[in-house]
């Protein structure tokens, strides 16, 4: 059962570093991931705990009440049809999320500390890739979408990913304080971060850091 336990934490964290790495390539996915994370690690936690996971009803009625609330905007829009599309999507991701937050309740820290040092990993991950993706001509951008070698590829395309990095920064910063000492930390956010700060042509990322 430990054994189970400690890989079900192992593959949980891995693969929100992993989604978190994503929006380099695909930000997309960071819309549905996490939800879909959630969503497949609830569904594993008999698995891992040999018991069924408790549902906290306080996250799903907050949830609930949110994704009324868009529901209830489209009676008053200009186009309701237009309206209700993007209510329905944003409910969908919001409730989604919720798996991933009653999730986290139920998860022992000590049983994912061993790992959580990917999550700041990834943010980190995310500057070095913008960088190189902005000096060396995007060649990971157009791998994955198949462009060709002289195609443009607009300087405005990584700014997603650098505030996803600029939004997850300070808690993934708080993080990685209990793994590295405060001089390392330093070192490492000069090295890995300002220069895709200095690179990119997102001022919101800019400022949110500067």
């Amino acid at each position: 059962m430990k054994d189970k336990a400690k890989l079900y934490s192992l593959l949980l964290i891995a693969l929100l570093a992993l989604i978190t790495a994503g929006a380099v390539s695909v930000p997309r996915f960071l819309a549905f991931g996490p939800g879909i994370a959630g969503g497949l690690f609830l569904a594993l936690y008999p698995w891992a705990f040999g018991q069924r996971p408790r549902f906290s009803k306080p996250v799903f009625i907050i949830v609930a009440a949110i994704a009324g609330l868009a529901l209830a905007s489209c009676l008053w829009a200009i186009d309701p049809g237009d309206a209700l599309g993007r209510a329905l999507r944003m409910a969908l991701v919001v409730v989604s999320g919720a798996f991933l937050v009653n999730l986290s309740l139920l998860l022992d820290v000590a049983r994912v500390r061993p790992y959580l040092w990917l999550l700041p990993a990834a943010v980190m991950t995310i500057a070095v890739l913008v960088f190189v993706e902005l000096e060396c001509g995007a060649p990971l951008h157009r791998l994955v979408r198949g462009m060709a070698a002289g195609e443009f590829v607009p300087p405005a395309k990584f700014n997603r990913a650098m505030v996803t990095m600029a939004l997850c920064f300070f808690p993934a910063m708080a993080i990685l304080r209990h793994y590295v000492p405060m001089k390392n930390m330093v070192g490492l956010i000069v090295a890995l971060v300002f220069p895709a700060l200095l690179v990119t042509e997102s001022q919101s990322a800019q400022l949110a850091l500067f």
